[in-house]
């Protein structure tokens, strides 16, 4: 078989990897830059949340969501509406 990184080589990936990679540069871009200004400025400016804190609080979100979704659908006495 192929190797996973001769799959994602495929013409299939290559606009979701390219979009991800794209994704991350951007991250990596604007944290470089942030940390320039910081160093130029001389003061402390608000903390950023790490990309840890916000894919945590996006999964969290969802999840949340899902469950109020599925409690308003499913009911107290776990019987369809």
């Amino acid at each position: 078989g192929k190797s996973v990184i001769e799959e994602v080589k495929s013409p299939m990936y290559a606009t979701t990897v390219g979009l991800v990679l794209a994704g991350f540069k951007s991250i990596d871009n604007r944290e470089d830059e942030y940390n320039k200004r910081r160093a130029n400025t001389g003061h402390k400016p608000k903390i950023m949340k790490t990309r840890e804190a916000v894919f945590h609080g996006f999964f969290k979100n969802i999840t949340e969501k899902m469950k109020t979704f599925i409690n308003a659908d499913i009911g107290e006495d776990d019987h369809y509406k």
